[in-house]
């Protein structure tokens, strides 16, 4: 688990251009279903349709994708995905993503 998570951040900062180009640039609305109760449930929904998927074996992952969903549902505010799921896991973590295995894994930016 340990070398796929030096992989995924190894792969993020040798290949950020990449996100530009990826299903996580398409614009979205800041919203999901009153559902999902969950950070995960939220960020799930959000990412079904690009067949992304989250990597939840990290201490850091289960976390943040634990804490309750924020309250931020706004139709009108359109924002890419990428952005959206910054937000809905805090702004201050940071998101780790494979886009060729199209996993997506979160690392705390509080420490």
């Amino acid at each position: 688990m340990k070398k796929i998570l030096l992989f995924l951040i190894a792969f993020a900062v040798s290949n950020l251009s990449l996100a530009s180009s990826s299903a996580l640039s398409i614009p979205v609305r800041l919203t999901f279903p009153e559902s999902a109760k969950t950070v995960k449930e939220a960020v799930e929904w959000m990412i079904a349709p690009t067949q992304y998927r989250i990597v939840t074996d990290y201490q850091d992952s289960k976390a943040i994708l634990e804490q309750p969903a924020p309250n931020i549902n706004n139709k009108n505010l359109v924002v890419p995905l990428i952005d959206a799921v910054a937000v809905l896991v805090g702004e201050q973590n940071t998101i780790l993503v494979d886009h060729d295995h199209k996993l997506i894994t979160f690392i705390r930016g509080d420490e």
